[in-house]
């Protein structure tokens, strides 16, 4: 766990809120939402 990158590229992560929410850009051009401990559970297609 904890790890962001399965495919062993660095992935852009930004902080979207004080409440340890965060996004990212997967390989795909997907932004992935995910909350702490959890994994891309939303995804907005770019």
């Amino acid at each position: 766990m904890g790890i962001f990158n399965p495919t062993g590229r660095k992935l852009d992560v930004a902080i979207l809120n004080e409440n340890t929410f965060f996004a990212f850009i997967n390989n795909s051009g997907n932004l992935v939402f995910l909350e702490t401990g959890l994994f891309s559970l939303t995804r907005m297609d770019l």
